[in-house]
């Protein structure tokens, strides 16, 4: 789930930082995209939506859960600064 939440985070802030089209000019599908993202981590929409509802009603868990993402994209982060 960590990994999920991850990558969905990256392409919220890809659409974020960059828009809604590709470098020619396309409009992304951004419903595939996420299909796509959660697919790579054997989940589609509901399984997805049913883990984080499983989440939301715990509290303790879903707090370790959230830090192990920040902790993922501040690496994240890191590692593309270092590469400038």
């Amino acid at each position: 789930m960590v990994a999920a939440l991850v990558d969905l985070h990256l392409l919220d802030a890809r659409r974020e930082t960059f828009g809604d089209s590709t470098a020619r000019g396309q409009r992304l599908d951004v419903d595939s995209l996420r299909a796509a993202t959660l697919a790579v981590h054997g989940l589609d929409t509901a399984a997805f939506n049913a883990a984080l509802s499983g989440l939301a009603a715990e509290p303790a868990r879903i707090r370790t859960v959230y830090d192990s993402v920040i902790v993922r994209l501040n690496a994240a982060n890191i590692a593309l600064r270092q590469r400038d």
